[in-house]
């Protein structure tokens, strides 16, 4: 694992994130259209789909040092601080 490769997983992550939120904020406007819940779900599902893979890619990028749970808290509490990092090293 490189760290342009791990880059590329956290970037992916990020992605998800926004496609994910813009999709619950316009159903958040209209909870009762099934096809916005419906687009929620699935991007939710990509979201955490990309959130797994950065973490088993953190886990293999340090060797299994730090725990693809440990990985998965380091994401979700820290993420402005993971960007500062990806950015200075790749």
């Amino acid at each position: 694992m490189t760290t342009t490769e791990l880059k590329k997983f956290y970037n992916a992550y990020i992605e998800a994130s926004k496609v994910c939120d813009a999709a619950d904020e316009a159903w958040d406007a209209d909870l009762e259209n099934e096809e916005l819940e419906a687009e929620f779900d699935r991007t939710y599902a990509l979201q955490n789909k990309a959130l797994e893979q950065l973490t088993k890619a953190i886990s293999e990028f340090t060797k299994g040092q730090i725990t693809e749970k440990t990985a998965r808290v380091m994401v979700m509490k820290f993420e402005g601080n993971l960007q500062n990092l990806f950015d200075r090293i790749a």
